[in-house]
């Protein structure tokens, strides 16, 4: 009789330490999971890579100072598989999740500049597509559109580097704002 408690007792404690195991596994710090997404990524596994990336960037709690990273290479990312014309959404989203972060604002104003982003699409149906479309529709050119959205965010991200005590950082914000005027 004693025996068969001790084992169940046992069963139970190896149940419970197994679930915590597996809790702690399945739940990875935001670092830990970054850093799998990122030889995801490597690895050219783009569209799993995305999905992660998709899941930090979006979340209000992400790293202030690594969210921008997230985004850059989640929109790598879509690039590389053909989905450009989802870009733009999910940047706007992404800078909704975080429009007190200066610094991800800045890195959004960046990818809207870029020279390696697309700055075309096609109007189908009264709707934007970056990128090729197949199917026709109206294509247009859309430097000057990302360009003043790039103003924008850097306009939006002014005010909040007041706060910012790094003059190094905060010299190289107001350089790449002039450098985009």
């Amino acid at each position: 009789m004693n025996g068969k408690r001790a084992a169940i007792v046992l069963s139970v404690t190896l149940a419970f330490v197994s679930a915590a195991v597996w809790l702690s596994a399945a739940d990875p710090s935001a670092q830990t999971q970054r850093d799998n997404l990122m030889k995801t990524f490597q690895a050219g596994n783009f569209k799993d890579a995305y999905e992660g990336l998709r899941k930090l960037a979006l979340d209000p709690k992400d790293d202030p100072a690594k969210v921008g990273d997230d985004l850059t290479t989640a929109i790598t990312c879509l690039q590389r598989l053909g989905r450009s014309d989802e870009i733009d959404d999910f940047r706007e989203a992404v800078i909704e999740a975080h429009k007190t972060n200066w610094r991800l604002l800045e890195t959004v104003a960046e990818s809207y500049a870029s020279n390696s982003m697309e700055h075309y699409g096609f109007i189908v149906a009264g709707k934007f597509y970056r990128g090729n479309k197949h199917g026709g529709g109206r294509y247009v050119g859309t430097m000057e559109r990302d360009r003043s959205r790039a103003l924008q965010l850097m306009q939006q991200a002014l005010p909040l580097t007041a706060k910012e005590n790094a003059k190094a950082t905060l010299a190289s914000f107001h350089l790449q704002f002039a450098q985009m005027l």
